[in-house]
């Protein structure tokens, strides 16, 4: 499910933000598949993507933010 937000939402959620390109620099020792594979699960169940000024943001949801404080 995506969610367009405004202004005041998105600097609520920025330090959420996901950038999947570094998770993938992060996995660079598995096989191109295997990272994708990975990257996919991880970002369907622990975010969701939200929309803002016409680009795709992926933000951890509340339960896996509280499970790092």
């Amino acid at each position: 499910m995506s969610i367009i937000i405004n202004d005041k939402e998105f600097d609520e959620i920025f330090d959420r933000i996901i950038y999947p390109e570094k998770v993938l620099m992060s996995m660079a020792h598995l096989k191109e598949a295997d990272r994708n594979y990975l990257l996919g699960k991880f970002l369907s169940e622990n975010c969701y993507e939200v929309y803002y000024e016409d680009q795709k943001f992926y933000v951890l949801i509340d339960a896996v933010v509280s499970q790092f404080k």
